[in-house]
């Protein structure tokens, strides 16, 4: 089996985030020796986009395999992988369910693409389960706004503030709503989908309304 060295990784539980906008409040590990292979191009798009199952015969090659610099016994196994373009890193459950996925920093993306070449190409078994439902591909300080804004939304709800949930509706959609259980799932889905200039007016809005004259 194949290993790399000292890689620096980010297994955040619910965000899949590029090199250059992690934070050092993230779940960062250093591992110190973790098992690597050199895969297919459509092997990569399946683990970014679907929730992956391994099987049995490959997930025992991998299982312990990897050490850590801190403790990480409950981790059952991790490893890399690369199609000489694109690399991730990948954590399995005892299950062979992947729970966490770590982009590299580019460093250890560049170095390991060059030297994959050397390596022959493994043809991982494993089953493509559902389709991730949040495949993060915006910057993350709109993510970050885009949750205060639903943070908010549901406060509102709670609070029973109908006037201001009314007016971001509004704002949202450019329609007027009664249903609150309706229009908070309408606004829901519309967030999803807000580029970067309307994410960021919607915010200031939410601002301003704090602000007393």
């Amino acid at each position: 089996m194949n290993y790399y060295y000292d890689v620096l990784l980010n297994f955040d539980q619910t965000h899949f985030w590029k090199f250059y906008e992690w934070e050092d409040t993230d779940p960062l590990i250093l591992v110190k020796k973790i098992p690597l292979f050199y895969v297919s191009h459509e092997t990569i798009i399946d683990f970014f986009r679907y929730h992956i199952c391994l099987e049995e015969c490959f997930l025992s090659q991998v299982a312990h395999k990897s050490i850590y610099q801190n403790d990480k016994s409950e981790v059952y196994a991790t490893f890399l992988l690369s199609d000489s373009k694109n690399a991730l890193a990948v954590q399995a459950d005892c299950h062979g369910n992947v729970t966490h996925l770590s982009r590299l920093l580019i460093r250890d993306e560049n170095h390991l693409n060059e030297f994959i070449y050397t390596l022959s190409l493994t043809i991982i078994p494993y089953h493509v389960m559902k389709k991730r439902q949040k495949y993060i591909s915006s910057f993350r300080q709109y993510e970050m706004i885009r949750e205060n804004i639903l943070s908010e939304l549901k406060m509102l709800v709670n609070e029973k503030n109908i006037f201001k949930f009314r007016y971001l509706y509004y704002e949202l959609t450019h329609q007027d709503g009664d249903n609150i259980d309706k229009m908070f799932e309408e606004m829901q889905h519309k967030l999803s989908s807000l580029d970067k200039n309307q994410l960021l007016k919607i915010n200031y809005l939410i601002q301003l309304s704090y602000h007393r004259v």
